[in-house]
C-alpha cells in the first residue's frame, strides 16, 4: 500500500514539475504579454525593457560561503531565464534591450570584482541575443550619486558598457520617406548639486545642450526618475547628503528645477517623445504635462490626457517577480527627421 502512494505521489510529482516547466518556458504567450489587437500593425521600434539587476558578487560568497555562491549561480539563470524567454517568445520579438541601471548591486566593488561582474552579465544578456541595439543606462550602484561618482568610476563604467551620455538614431521609412527616432541617455546621477567632481556634471549639462538643439521624436533612457510630488509613485521625494562636503549621498528624484531643465532642453515644450527610467523597485507611470502658464506638471498616466510618458519599470529582482517590459513606437508621418 505504502508503496502505491509513493508511486502516485512521484506521478503527480512529475506532472506538476512538467506543468511548471511549460509554463516558465512559455508564460509570455500564456499570459498574452503582446498586444492582440495591434498584431498586424506592428510598431518598428519595440523596445525591451529591464531594470536594477543589481547581480551581487565577492561579498554574498565571503558571508555564506558555498550558500552564497549557489544563490549567485541560481540567480543568473533565472535572470537569463527572463531575458531569453522575453526575447525569444514574444510577437512581434523586441528590436531593442535596455537595462536601466543598477546591474551591479555596490558601486564600492574593486576593479576585479568589476570586471567578474561584467563577464557575468554578458552572459546573462548578450549571449544569442537577437537585437538591433543593446542600451546600457548606468545607475547609482553602478557609478554612484553625484557626492560619491568619480571620475574613475564613471570611466570603468564606460569601458565596460559605453557612454553615460549618448545618443542613438533608429530610422524608418514611412512611404518611401526615411524617418528618426532619437534614442537619448542621460545621465541624470549627475545633475543635481552639490557634486563630488564637477566636470562631470558640466559634461551632462554640455550633452543635454547639444540634444536640445535638435527637434526629433525622443525616447529618453535614464536610471534615476524625474521629480514627482509625494503619493505618485512609491518612492517619494528624498535626498540625503554627506555630513563632510553636504553632497548628495541618496536621492529618490531628481529635483524639481532639475526635473524642469531635462524636460525643457530635450522636448522643448513639445509633446514629442516619452521617458522610460529604473531605480523606485515597485514601478510607476506618470505624465508630464504643461499647465496654462507654461510650466511643467506631472500627474499619473491616462489615455485622454497628451503629454510625455514616463514609465519608472519594475525591478526585475526575484522579489519583485523578474518583471520586464516591451516598449512600442510609432514614429509619426510628419514628424522632423
Amino acid at each position: 500500500m505504502k508503496i502505491k502512494i509513493l508511486r502516485y505521489f512521484k506521478f503527480f510529482f512529475i506532472f506538476c514539475s512538467a506543468l511548471s516547466t511549460i509554463y516558465i518556458y512559455t508564460y509570455p504567450l500564456i499570459l498574452g504579454c503582446f498586444p492582440f489587437k495591434r498584431l498586424f500593425s506592428v510598431a518598428p521600434f519595440r523596445l525591451l525593457t529591464f531594470a536594477d539587476p543589481q547581480i551581487e558578487g565577492d561579498a554574498k560568497i565571503l558571508n555564506k560561503g558555498l550558500r552564497g555562491y549557489i544563490d549567485l549561480w541560481g540567480n543568473d539563470i533565472y535572470l537569463s531565464h527572463i531575458q531569453w524567454a522575453m526575447s525569444t517568445l514574444l510577437f512581434p520579438r523586441p528590436t531593442h534591450l535596455v537595462i536601466l541601471g543598477d546591474l551591479m548591486s555596490s558601486q564600492w566593488i574593486s576593479d576585479e570584482e568589476h570586471r567578474k561582474r561584467v563577464y557575468r552579465l554578458n552572459k546573462i544578456f548578450m549571449r544569442r541575443q537577437p537585437y538591433l541595439g543593446v542600451f546600457n543606462v548606468s545607475g547609482n550602484h553602478d557609478i554612484g550619486y553625484s557626492g560619491e561618482m568619480t571620475r574613475k568610476r564613471v570611466n570603468r563604467w564606460e569601458r565596460a558598457f559605453g557612454r553615460v551620455n549618448d545618443a542613438y538614431y533608429f530610422e524608418t521609412m514611412i512611404r518611401g520617406k526615411p524617418r528618426r527616432l532619437r534614442i537619448v541617455i542621460l545621465n541624470t546621477l549627475s545633475i543635481d548639486e552639490p557634486v563630488y567632481d564637477k566636470s562631470i556634471r558640466q559634461e551632462t549639462l554640455v550633452f543635454l545642450d547639444k540634444m536640445g538643439k535638435e527637434q526629433i521624436p525622443t525616447i529618453l533612457l535614464t536610471h534615476l526618475p524625474l521629480y514627482k510630488h509625494k503619493g505618485l509613485c512609491k518612492d517619494p521625494p528624498y535626498v540625503k547628503y554627506y555630513e563632510k562636503d553636504k553632497t548628495i549621498k541618496e536621492q529618490n528624484h531628481l529635483s524639481e528645477n532639475s526635473s524642469n531643465l531635462v524636460l525643457t532642453r530635450l522636448f522643448n515644450h513639445i509633446y514629442n517623445g516619452a521617458i522610460i527610467t529604473g531605480h523606485d523597485h515597485e514601478g510607476c507611470d506618470c505624465i508630464h504635462m504643461l499647465d496654462d502658464q507654461g510650466m511643467w506638471i506631472v500627474k499619473r498616466f491616462n489615455n485622454e490626457k497628451e503629454g510625455i510618458r514616463e514609465i519608472t519599470v519594475r525591478s526585475m529582482m526575484g522579489q519583485y517577480g523578474g518583471y520586464s517590459g516591451v516598449f512600442s513606437a510609432k514614429i509619426n508621418e510628419a514628424s522632423d527627421s
